[in-house]
């Protein structure tokens, strides 16, 4: 018997701002300093967040973690979304601006 699988819920940059309780502009420079997961790109111009990786972060500081800590800890989930559960790589959206 295999493990059923997982549902990841995806939040858009407003979702994601919202939830991290920042304004839109203040996460994205955070996506870009490494203090944030960068979006998964779904499309040319459809990005979108996994909302258990920005709880992660949000987990992360309220246990007092440093900026230094938090890089590591986006480094992580990157990692861990590299390859996904069937086995196809899945890449960040690291590059480009705020759609």
């Amino acid at each position: 018997m295999t493990a059923p699988e997982q549902f990841v819920t995806l939040i858009d940059q407003q979702a994601a701002a919202l939830r991290y309780g920042c304004c839109t502009s203040k996460f994205y420079t955070d996506v870009h300093r490494g203090l944030m997961p960068a979006p998964l790109r779904m499309g040319p111009k459809f990005m979108r967040w996994p909302a258990c990786e920005v709880d992660a972060v949000i987990r992360a500081r309220l246990a007092g973690a440093d900026d230094a800590t938090v890089r590591e800890l986006v480094q992580v989930l990157h990692a861990a979304r590299a390859v996904g559960s069937k086995g196809t790589s899945i890449t960040p959206a690291l590059q480009g601006s705020p759609e």
